[in-house]
């Protein structure tokens, strides 16, 4: 893959450098029943949820799991990155939020951007047998550029918004050691077909993330591969991790 160089490590190991500490929190959820596979009440409360009079809706608050990330020090290419093991699914998100930290403001243009090695980071989370075409590569650029750095105007967010501490009013600087949580969202997509190939889109699961600069919580849809039972990001969905946040305050 593109984007690996030396230049870019900071001798980041998750072996030595990257601690996971898992939990669990509550999450109220309400959603409409699907008509064709409708709940009954003792179904509902199996979930803990309770069903409406009508049962065309559920709600309740579900146990939902969570893990803290901590990290003494942030990789800085894909070969440091390809040492946090993909083995649960919270990884790839994990993973994912660590290459967005590891961009550097001003280090690529167009005409260098095969070197930027979060192209090369993301076409890895996206699991085997993804590769990222070039001119997805040349817009997934151009928003880093413009969201991370502020190409064109003024930065929307920074790499180093989803840390704890970080927000737009101390221009997003994170405590350290680097901490985030991420959350097992309570819903999950089942598998589907696949008509453009005629097989099966995976089970997907939903990760979330909040933090001080957004407007509604973050998340990625994550599957686990039957290649090599590793967790993957699906289908892009990386592409949250750079989207948009709140500007940061400048700072006099």
């Amino acid at each position: 893959m593109a984007g690996i160089t030396n230049e870019t490590g900071t001798g980041f190991h998750a072996s030595k450098d990257m601690t996971v500490t898992e939990g669990q929190t509550q999450i109220h959820i309400s959603f409409t029943v699907n008509k064709d596979k409708p709940l009954t009440k003792e179904e509902a409360a199996e979930c803990g949820l309770t069903l409406s009079q009508d049962g065309r809706t559920a709600s309740g608050t579900v146990p939902c799991a969570t893990a803290a990330y901590t990290f003494s020090k942030l990789p800085g290419n894909l070969e440091e990155l390809m040492t946090i093991p993909l083995d649960t699914m919270f990884s790839p998100m994990a993973a994912g939020i660590a290459a967005v930290a590891s961009y550097r403001p001003g280090a690529y243009t167009m005409q260098t951007l095969d070197q930027c090695p979060q192209l090369s980071m993301f076409e890895y989370l996206n699991g085997p047998g993804f590769a990222i075409a070039n001119v997805a590569r040349q817009n997934m650029f151009i928003t880093m550029r413009t969201t991370l750095e502020g190409y064109g105007g003024p930065a929307q967010g920074s790499p180093f918004m989803y840390f704890d501490g970080a927000a737009p009013a101390n221009g997003y600087t994170p405590n350290e050691p680097y901490t985030f949580t991420l959350v097992h969202g309570p819903y999950q997509v089942p598998a589907s077909p696949n008509y453009a190939t005629g097989g099966m889109y995976p089970v997907r699961q939903m990760i979330l993330i909040s933090f001080a600069g957004d407007d509604s919580q973050r998340y990625c849809d994550v599957y686990q591969s039957q290649r090599d039972q590793k967790w993957y990001i699906f289908n892009d969905s990386w592409q949250h991790l750079v989207a948009g946040a709140k500007p940061a305050q400048i700072i006099y």
